[in-house]
């Protein structure tokens, strides 16, 4: 009786910690090593999306999407698709009602969303195909035809379908694509010869099978622009799955995906292909080859050769460069070269590796997280994790048990946090391993053991807490890692899905053309009343920055003026010490950091972009999404022509707290002054400002200046001490804010307010202080 007791009470005991403890256990295969196909994630409010590979010994039965309850891990639906399935990278949203997503299987491309049924509906299929001359044993033995490429045992061929002479297996793919017929004349023609081998050969269709893809959002029109490889051709499809190019591959793609930066800041992304050898940059419709030989991979090599790429200006020459680590340990940058219009691969050998029988690279991370303005990355190398700085020093290093078989997955609490797994191959073992990064040393925080190889895919957030999906062929695990860090880990999600991966990317207004959409005016005749000049308040902003810790809470607050328009964002001007950090030294425990910015009437919403300006004059643009907004204003026009001293003036904002006031007076003088005589900083350039005797106070910064024409001719920028002297006042000159942004001149930073408060806070500050010595 004690005994039946006593195995009850154990029972009782492991059923309450696998109901209510850190781990849970889904019947869902995840893995396929021997095809390294992606399986992260989709997570949105209500469900987790899932796709599965399969298992053989199931002949693939149990290969499908996956859409679970967010609430209770249930399985509401699942789409069969008989084969390994991958959800394209990134997550992109259809112009309608509904959330959309892709994913590939075999030579089959899908788009799906959730209906209201709580059911995956799929909303077209696309097949790729291509035509290919049918291989039989007529062909003479001194030709081979394998893989896709004809090769001579003695010479060149030169090959000729029909009457089209063509010189390499490229030509004829090409030429086989418009080919309508299904039987064709072979010529196999020696170079240096007359012979010639004739053959009648089938025009075939095969699949053409999908390797990897990833979605592009034009954050414009909210299309989705989908890039598919596989192994035939990389295509570019609309969101309606309609083909917009395609391009020969020429070698059979890496199964690495394909990732996109505006590597050349031409305000368009470039798309980056992996192949055998190479790497192709699709750059505006043209492919670009770049030699690469680092692919090789010996037949016993585990896992693909490098890690992941991260897109970063690591050299702080305004154009992000693609980071990635090989696995002869050699840190790798795909560049641009504004001089020569051109990318090409720079690298750099690391010390101090160890020496393994299998080279195992598994990621990397490129950040500031020092939050010093110093990129850092971070790589994992078999059982080494590195930090190192952005002249490629080792700062900090730890050796671990095993190798490391998935990607470092980094979030921030309070703190720098790496989530990896090891891989016991005598023992077949996994071990999901958290560390923290602190004080440049890593420390082991926690280590589960899982019997079997179990990969880690990534982060779900369940009942408020952070969960690790790892997976297997035979079952997903989510364990248990964080306590309410939901928000924190959303944020972070959001943040690094938006960018896809950009760390510390930089985007000119190229991208936004806004020198093009400024409205400028030509000096009136007409004068126009204080009145009317008084209704131009409509287009002036007050700009919030809040700042909120455990033992201190600062609020500033200063103006700006809508300066552009466009289909989807309003462009307002500023200054650049109103969107700074305050510059108080808040460093810790912060709860709240954010900027927003009100309307005349009271209409209120968080900026999308800030960008400063880089020559230290000042001046800042934010831009706000029209989506977000009830109502509609007006752009102010720029007057940028020659001013003349006592000529009225009117200078609108928020002054001391005050909410839109309106002050007039004259312009005092035209100066040029130098910039460190007006800021604390080490530049002696000359700018433009306009003195005037209009009040400008605290909360005017960034205000507009108004002439009697009704155009601005400044931006409110800098009042005198009012203890010393009266009406001494200046605004920067219209016509420098326009050079600026014709030279474009200025530098995106990260503003988000979904991002972690004190992360977010410490980056924006440093950045800016970076600039401005604010």
């Amino acid at each position: 009786m004690k005994k039946s007791f006593f195995l009850l009470f154990i029972v009782l005991l492991i059923f309450s910690i696998f109901s209510f403890g850190d781990i849970k256990i889904l019947n869902i295969s995840m893995e396929d090593r021997d095809e390294l196909f992606y399986y992260a994630p989709i997570v949105t409010n209500n469900y987790i999306i899932l796709a599965s590979p399969g298992t053989p010994d199931k002949d693939y039965n149990d290969a499908g999407i996956y859409l679970l309850d967010k609430e209770n891990l249930e399985i509401l639906d699942v789409f069969k698709t008989y084969s390994p399935v991958s959800i394209v990278s990134g997550e992109c949203f259809y112009p309608g009602y509904f959330s959309t997503y892709y994913a590939y299987y075999d030579n089959t491309l899908i788009s799906f969303y959730v209906s209201d049924s709580e059911k995956i509906s799929v909303e077209w299929k696309k097949s790729f195909e291509y035509k290919d001359i049918e291989i039989t044993n007529d062909f003479d033995n001194d030709f081979i035809i394998k893989e896709n490429k004809l090769n001579a045992r003695k010479n060149d061929i030169i090959i000729k379908i029909n009457d089209e002479y063509l010189y390499n297996y490229s030509d004829m793919a090409k030429y086989l694509e418009n080919y309508s017929e299904d039987v064709a004349t072979l010529h196999l023609l020696r170079n240096n010869s007359n012979i010639s081998y004739v053959y009648k050969t089938n025009i075939v269709t095969k699949p053409d099978y999908i390797i990897s893809g990833v979605i592009y959002r034009d954050e414009f029109d909210f299309s989705d622009n989908l890039f598919i490889q596989t192994e035939k051709y990389i295509y570019q499809l609309d969101y309606e799955g309609n083909i917009i190019n395609r391009y020969y591959a020429e070698k059979k793609s890496h199964k690495l995906p394909p990732t996109f930066s505006d590597l050349n800041q031409d305000g368009k992304i470039e798309v980056v292909f992996f192949e055998d050898n190479y790497i192709k940059i699709l750059d505006n419709g043209n492919l670009i080859k770049i030699d690469f030989d680092y692919w090789y991979q010996d037949e016993e090599d585990i896992f693909a050769p490098i890690s992941t790429v991260y897109y970063a200006d690591v050299d702080n020459d305004y154009y992000p460069e693609g980071v990635f680590v090989d696995k002869n340990f050699t840190i790798n940058y795909i560049e641009y070269d504004p001089t020569t219009k051109s990318y090409y691969i720079s690298y750099s050998e690391l010390p101090n590796k160890g020496n393994y029988k299998y080279p195992l690279v598994s990621g990397n991370v490129v950040y500031d997280f020092n939050f010093t303005g110093d990129l850092l990355t971070l790589i994992t190398y078999n059982k080494e994790i590195y930090m190192l700085s952005s002249d490629e020093k080792i700062i900090s290093k730890k050796i671990l048990k095993f190798p490391i078989i998935s990607r470092p997955y980094i979030y921030w609490k309070n703190g720098w946090f790496i989530v990896l797994t090891q891989y016991d191959f005598d023992n077949e073992k996994t071990f999901l391993t958290k560390l923290k990064y602190k004080d440049e040393k890593f420390e082991i925080i926690d280590t589960y053991e899982y019997n079997g190889f179990y990969l880690l895919e990534g982060y779900i957030p369940y009942n408020d807490n952070i969960y690790a999906l790892l997976c297997s062929s035979e079952n997903t695990i989510l364990q248990y890692i964080e306590k309410d860090g939901t928000e924190i880990f959303e944020a972070y999600k959001t943040y690094m899905s938006n960018n896809n991966n950009f760390i510390d990317y930089i985007q000119t207004f190229k991208k936004h053309d806004l020198k093009n959409k400024l409205l400028i005016a030509e000096r009136g005749e007409e004068i126009i009343s204080p009145e009317e000049i008084a209704k131009k308040m409509e287009s002036v902003v007050r700009i919030n920055n809040y700042v909120y810790s455990s033992y201190e809470e600062l609020e500033g607050s200063g103006s700006g003026f809508i300066i552009a328009e466009d289909d989807f964002y309003y462009y307002i001007a500023t200054n650049a010490h109103v969107v700074s950090t305050i510059g108080e030294d808040i460093t810790k425990d912060i709860s709240y950091y954010g900027l927003s910015i009100t309307f005349f009437n009271g209409e209120t919403v968080s900026p999308e972009e800030v960008f400063i300006n880089t020559t230290f004059k000042d001046i800042a643009i934010l831009s706000i999404s029209k989506f977000y907004l009830d109502n509609t204003y007006p752009v102010l026009p720029l007057g940028l022509y020659s001013h003349t001293i006592g000529t009225k003036v009117y200078a609108l904002g928020n002054p001391e707290g005050l909410d839109f006031t309106f002050t007039q007076g004259i312009i005092s003088a035209l100066r040029f002054a130098r910039i460190n005589e007006f800021y604390n900083i080490n530049n002696n350039k000359f700018f433009e400002l306009i003195q005037t005797d209009a009040a400008i106070n605290h909360g005017n910064s960034g205000g507009p200046l108004i002439d009697k024409y009704g155009n601005v001719i400044g931006i409110n920028s800098l009042g005198g001490d009012k203890n010393i002297t009266e009406g001494l006042n200046f605004a920067i000159s219209a016509n420098d804010l326009y050079y600026e942004i014709k030279k474009d001149n200025f530098i995106k930073l990260f503003y988000d307010s979904r991002l972690p408060n004190d992360w977010l806070f410490k980056t924006l500050k440093n950045k800016f202080s970076k600039y401005y010595n604010y």
